[in-house]
């Protein structure tokens, strides 16, 4: 993120300890997988839902939000192009190997929380996995997802 999203500053992985905050990264994320499954459950995220997980980072959960709600579409958003990037090449490699179809409506774009590219009314669900405690201002960013939420959609912080 940068310096109007908030507290969050890993743009780029290149030196020693931003690989290895990538690598902390990820090991939580996989390490919460089953919490995170429960939770999807629990508010009700079906097959064919369409939804965006903001501040999806390298997407290793937007990639199992994907697996859940297929055939529905998912996208993953993040302001740092270097997690996109990194998200794509797992996802690409992911989508070769084991998981096939189940993740073939999954994109990721680059984007700012509080300026979401995308139409009003677009998503039936959006997921702020680990996101609004970074936020210089979460009012704004609330405001962005509520504008691309469908009416009755579902928000899940």
């Amino acid at each position: 993120m940068n310096n109007k999203s908030g507290s969050y500053h890993y743009d780029e992985f290149k030196t020693k300890t931003q690989v290895e905050e990538l690598e902390r990264l990820y090991r939580q994320a996989c390490s919460l997988l089953d919490i995170e499954r429960q939770i999807w459950s629990s508010i009700g995220l079906s097959p064919g839902d369409r939804v965006l997980d903001v501040g999806c980072g390298s997407g290793v959960v937007t990639q199992e939000i994907a697996k859940h709600v297929y055939p529905g579409e998912v996208t993953g958003v993040d302001i740092s192009q270097d997690l996109l990037e990194r998200g794509k090449q797992a996802y690409s490699t992911s989508r070769q190997h084991d998981v096939g179809e189940k993740t073939s409506h999954l994109t990721f774009q680059q984007g700012e929380v509080t300026e979401l590219p995308f139409p009003e009314s677009t998503f039936d669900v959006v997921y702020a996995r680990l996101l609004f405690q970074h936020l210089s201002n979460p009012l704004e960013a609330l405001s962005s997802i509520q504008r691309v939420l469908k009416p009755g959609g579902l928000l899940c912080i």
